[in-house]
């Protein structure tokens, strides 16, 4: 629980998904006036993508600024989280068995000589009743060439967006890219074969087969078939949504994470060699017998790992550098929750050459969000997004406009 002995100071807690690591800070400072918001940084790079799975890269806010000391031994008296160098001056701490990002440790203020630890955002507990928080920070806005998540986050007013390290690089006012050049993209764009599906250690190293994928829907459609679940029937490419859910926030560090959908006969190794498991149950297995086995020969799974967030979940991700990969549950055998922030495709991070987004409406697992010190969060993602997708042109996801349809037939709102 929160506690209020000082009114400059309140109570923080950091936790994996798995709860082998737990860190408390009883005097994280906030301002004199409790309406004054703390600042998160938002950092949109190529590395962070790569390193959490997720569209809007990583989210961090200031731990604490001293040297290093034995508050790497957590309160559960767990050895430290696994580390990772992202460059010469970050390290990334996460958890060896679920991969939650927890800390990233910053040594480039070569002036003070202090190491600051950033904790990130999406690891941060509910109870905080008192902490507010201002997300309106982006750096690195650039590596994204399409905006990535930027616009639905600091919208075309407020907030401090540099296209590159902040306070160091051109800042960028309202959208970016600028409207104008966003809605051209909504005019169809063809679909590159192989988009690779990529960690940022490169130890995962796959590809999503979009052209094939969307021949074969394209086929089925003709032939009066039905599609999958998450295939847009308008122009034949896989679903992307947004996610609120807890655990999907623990797992990245990030708070609304983005998924797309691909059978896992579309997925393969980017090297070209077959052999990719066809069903969860088989994919369950491959990589359970490759971690068990070591590397083999041709190392064809890499740092792939897997941990089971229930029963029936399998959530993967690398083991060397803690991205998201993954998400797969038995009752849907064939499919396979792709994290967006991995795909490298041309053009962009949002992907919209293979990805039909669902922008606007409510954000998935929303429930998640409320009655937290998030709340602010989720309502201003899901108006943000609605204002940027309207302005845009970008037309509404059909599962929504299906479900609007319902609702006006039932007399109901959506």
């Amino acid at each position: 629980m929160e506690e209020e002995t000082n009114p400059q100071t309140i109570r923080i807690s950091a936790q994996c998904l798995c709860k082998t690591h737990t860190y408390i800070k009883d005097d994280f400072v906030i301002p004199h006036d409790s309406s004054e918001p703390i600042k998160a940084i938002t950092c949109h790079c190529d590395s962070c993508r790569h390193i959490t799975g997720a569209l809007t890269g990583s989210r961090a806010i200031l731990w604490s600024d001293n040297e290093e000391s034995d508050w790497m031994f957590d309160s559960s008296h767990n050895w430290g989280p696994r580390r990772y160098t992202i460059s010469n001056h970050m390290t990334l701490l996460f958890c060896w068995k679920c991969s939650s990002p927890l800390f990233v440790v910053d040594t480039s203020s070569e002036e003070t000589q202090k190491i600051r630890y950033w904790v990130c955002s999406g690891v941060l507990g509910k109870e905080m009743t008192r902490l507010k928080v201002d997300w309106g920070t982006h750096v690195y806005v650039g590596n994204t060439k399409d905006g990535g998540g930027v616009n639905w986050f600091s919208g075309d007013s407020g907030g401090k967006k540099w296209l590159g390290k902040g306070g160091m690089s051109e800042e960028v006012k309202g959208y970016w890219p600028p409207l104008e050049a966003q809605k051209k993209k909504v005019e169809e764009e063809e679909v590159e074969e192989e988009v690779r599906l990529k960690c940022h250690c490169g130890g995962v190293n796959l590809v999503v087969k979009a052209g094939e994928a969307k021949r074969e829907f394209e086929k089925q459609a003709s032939e009066g078939k039905e599609l999958p679940w998450f295939v847009d029937p308008r122009n034949h490419k896989s679903l992307g949504v947004f996610d609120g859910c807890d655990s999907c926030r623990l797992q990245s560090g990030v708070e609304i994470f983005n998924w797309t959908f691909f059978l896992l006969k579309h997925i393969g190794f980017a090297d070209g060699k077959e052999g990719f498991p066809l069903t969860t149950a088989e994919l369950k297995a491959a990589v359970q017998e490759a971690e068990r086995d070591g590397p083999n020969e041709d190392e064809k799974f890499g740092t792939l790992a897997w941990y089971a967030s229930s029963d029936d979940v399998q959530r993967y991700f690398c083991s060397r550098c803690a991205a998201c990969v993954f998400y797969c549950v038995d009752d849907r055998p064939d499919i396979a929750d792709v994290a967006v922030g991995l795909l490298d495709a041309k053009d962009g991070a949002r992907a919209e050459s293979i990805i039909s987004w669902e922008f606007g409406g409510k954000i998935g697992w929303r429930e998640d969000m409320g009655m937290s010190w998030r709340e602010n969060l989720l309502y201003m993602v899901e108006k943000e997004v609605e204002e940027w997708r309207e302005k845009r042109g970008y037309p509404k996801g059909w599962r929504r406009i299906v479900g609007e349809e319902k609702a006006a037939k039932e007399g109901k709102s959506e």
